[in-house]
C-alpha cells in the first residue's frame, strides 16, 4: 500500500503543539488500520491527533479510544461527500500534517491538501 503526507500549515510555535490527521479507506482487519492505529500508539500524547475512517470494527473502536476526534467516512464509491467531508474538517481545524494510506485515502486526501 502506499502512504501519503501533505503538509498543510507551518508548525506555531507559538502554540507548542502539532496536529495530525490520519487517513485510511478501511477500519476492518488489515495492515492498513493497524499501520495507522501503530502511527497513532508512537505520536507522542502533545500531539492533537484526529483519524477519518471508515466505521468498522475492530479499528474503528480502537481509533476512538486514542484519537482526539474520529471523522467517519462513507463507503469508497462516495468519493466526493468523503472528499467535502474531509475538506470541511480540514478546514476548520488546521492540521499541521495529514497522512494518508491507501488508495481510497489518497484519492480523497491530495485535493483537500491541495486546497488548503
Amino acid at each position: 500500500m502506499m502512504s501519503r503526507m501533505v503538509r498543510t500549515a507551518a508548525p506555531d510555535p507559538q502554540a507548542g503543539t502539532a496536529s495530525v490527521l490520519l487517513v485510511t479507506g478501511r477500519a476492518d482487519v488489515g495492515g492498513g488500520p493497524e499501520h495507522v492505529m501503530g502511527l497513532l500508539n508512537d505520536l507522542p500524547t502533545e500531539f492533537s491527533t484526529a483519524v477519518a475512517a471508515r466505521e468498522e470494527q475492530p479499528y474503528s473502536e480502537r481509533y476512538r479510544e486514542r484519537a482526539a476526534t474520529v471523522l467517519p467516512l462513507r463507503r469508497r464509491r462516495n468519493v466526493v461527500v468523503n472528499s467535502w467531508l474531509l475538506f470541511r474538517y480540514a478546514r476548520a481545524e488546521r492540521p499541521t500534517l495529514m497522512h494518508s494510506h491507501g488508495k481510497a485515502a489518497g484519492i480523497i486526501t491530495r485535493p483537500v491538501g491541495a486546497l488548503l
